[in-house]
């Protein structure tokens, strides 16, 4: 799982700062998407589901490494770790996260200084997408993002990222989206040393 979280983070470095300006792309998605990435870069990651949410903003990302999934709620910063084989949950929020280490870590956080510069188009997966240099003081890179807002590629200048191989439009219901009755809240371990086991309560 340390693995592809930061991977993530960066994804959702490129896919910030919202379309605030006429030449930004939109990268929330206005209709319903689960997109199939493959990892850029890195060696022995398998391959992840990301869905998205138009109405709710919502985000989830299916990871076979951790055994279940993460629901991302950018919008108040907030996401939601779910591993089903142990049947436990786990909410992590910028203000228990100062290291960065979940999806909506500092490195995931909404830029309003990205600056975006559109450089022609591509087709990923089967789609069409515009590709923009992304310059951020957190990193640069380029995507490739659909006129609807799905992002299906985005790679960094040193060459990590993600790329769509399947995009499949569609309804996803609401609990998509959410915890699974009967599991368990995992309280986060305190930070630093000497930090024993995660509690269940």
């Amino acid at each position: 799982m340390r693995r592809t979280l930061p991977l993530l983070a960066a994804l959702l470095t490129g896919a910030s700062g919202l379309a605030w300006a006429q030449d930004r792309p939109l990268v929330s998605p206005t209709r319903d998407v689960t997109i199939t990435y493959k990892v850029l870069g890195r060696d022995g990651v398998p391959p992840m589901n990301m869905s998205h949410g138009a109405a709710s903003g919502l985000m989830r990302i299916d990871m076979t490494e951790m055994g279940g999934f993460a629901i991302i709620d950018r919008k108040r910063q907030r996401s939601t770790m779910v591993m089903e084989r142990m049947r436990v949950y786990m909410e992590v929020s910028a203000a228990n996260d100062p290291k960065g280490q979940s999806p909506i870590g500092p490195a995931g956080m909404p830029e309003d200084n990205a600056t975006f510069t559109r450089k022609g188009t591509d087709t990923v997966a089967g789609e069409s997408c515009v590709v923009w240099d992304v310059a951020s003081p957190l990193g640069d890179g380029v995507a490739c993002v659909t006129a609807d807002g799905a992002m299906l590629r985005y790679r960094t200048k040193g060459g990590e990222g993600l790329e769509a191989t399947k995009v499949a439009y569609g309804p996803l219901p609401a609990d998509h989206f959410t915890v699974p009755a009967g599991f368990q809240k995992m309280d986060m371990p305190a930070m630093g040393g000497g930090a024993g086991a995660p509690q269940t309560r």
